[in-house]
């Protein structure tokens, strides 16, 4: 007849795994929902900038865009214009701070060292969104676009 001594009833095991699962996988998969969470936050508000930026484009002297040359007269009402663009584009879980804006002819640098031969807007704001794992905690991610204007090509 066996002897049935050395078998274990399966809670040490049954423990083991659901400390693996509560304190390994877990943990594992948050981590990663929250780097896809940010990622997608980052290609939505470049996409919602590059489309500002232009629709703000289409906003100025179609006569000059049609002959090749950009002409702003008030820069004020492109800034304004893509602000609130984007500020469109945030719902309660996003907010906007840290706004800049500016327009660079070809070959001048923006403050962040990108330089273009065509004329280009520069475009640098920073989004508040709260954390998946803790709704409490909010983190930030800085995004800075340069849109090149599609003329003189």
């Amino acid at each position: 007849m066996k002897r049935l001594e050395n078998r274990g009833t399966g809670v040490n095991q049954v423990i083991l795994l659901t400390a693996i699962l509560l304190f390994i996988l877990i943990p594992i998969f948050t981590v990663m929902i929250e780097k896809v969470h940010v990622k997608i936050i980052i290609h939505d508000f470049e996409e919602v900038g590059d489309m500002a930026v232009l629709s703000a484009v289409s906003q100025l002297d179609t006569l000059s865009l049609a002959e090749g040359t950009l002409s702003i007269e008030d820069i004020n009402m492109v800034n304004n214009f893509v602000y609130s663009r984007l500020n469109e584009n945030c719902d309660s879980s996003y907010s906007l701070d840290d706004f800049s804006f500016g327009f660079y002819e070809n070959s001048e640098t923006c403050p962040y060292q990108f330089t273009s031969q065509y004329a280009y807007f520069h475009l640098y704001f920073t989004i508040r969104y709260k954390r998946i794992a803790n709704s409490q905690q909010e983190s930030t991610i800085h995004i800075h676009l340069d849109v090149e204007v599609p003329i003189d090509r």
